[in-house]
């Protein structure tokens, strides 16, 4: 049975199986969505998104719900959509 740990706004949500004897099945972090500014500095290792990965891969491992290197885990971001650009619309 899967287990949900909903935090604040803005903290990582995780969703894991419980039970010793199954198979593990792999954890997966939503960081929700984010700019696209910050979506990049994640893909190169940096910024506040690989910090909040790391806060939260921490807060797994204080929890004993990862070991380490043992268990798959999935970081989820999805990138918000640019806005649409209107600045002439109306002026003709």
């Amino acid at each position: 049975m899967a287990e949900s740990a909903a935090g604040r706004a803005g903290e990582p949500r995780t969703e894991a199986a419980a039970g010793a004897g199954e198979p593990r099945a792999p954890i997966v972090v939503d960081l929700a969505k984010h700019s696209r500014k910050k979506v990049r500095k994640l893909r190169r290792g940096t910024g506040p998104l690989m910090r909040a990965a790391h806060q939260a891969f921490e807060e797994l491992r204080a929890a004993n719900r990862i070991e380490d290197g043992a268990q798959i885990v999935l970081l989820v971001v999805r990138q918000k959509p640019r806005r649409k650009r209107r600045l002439l619309r109306g002026l003709f």
